[in-house]
């Protein structure tokens, strides 16, 4: 192999189809498309957009929830229920896992609460 074959070709044929694009709206088409959405903010080729939007599927995602991923170590009796209770409800397992610290957290809570009651 020669280094010429090594050159980067200058003449390359994409670079006459590119068109120039301002900071701002790479920076917005950027935005938008880290957020999911479809629609970009230059107008380049809405043909192509309409077709793209067309065929997504809306993301169902938890508004403003702030989530960090936990690692723990769960025996093959507890996962296989975790999957049988998590197939029956028919929601993922973490949120299942989630909803019920939740549910055991508040009735630690309104234990408190009825102990300082007293």
């Amino acid at each position: 192999m020669a280094l010429a074959d090594l050159k980067k070709n200058v003449t390359s044929s994409n670079v006459a189809f590119i068109k120039p694009v301002s900071l701002e709206d790479f920076i917005e088409d950027a935005s938008r498309y880290a957020m999911g959405e479809a629609a970009l903010a230059s107008k380049h080729s809405p043909i192509a957009l309409t077709l793209v939007s067309a065929h997504q599927q809306p993301i169902h995602k938890t508004p403003n929830r702030k989530s960090k991923n936990a690692t723990f170590s769960l025996n093959e009796t507890v996962i296989q229920q975790l999957t049988e209770l998590a197939t029956h409800q028919g929601i993922a397992k973490s949120r299942l896992i989630r909803d019920l610290i939740e549910q055991e957290y508040q009735a630690m809570k309104d234990s408190k609460k009825a102990q300082s009651a007293k």
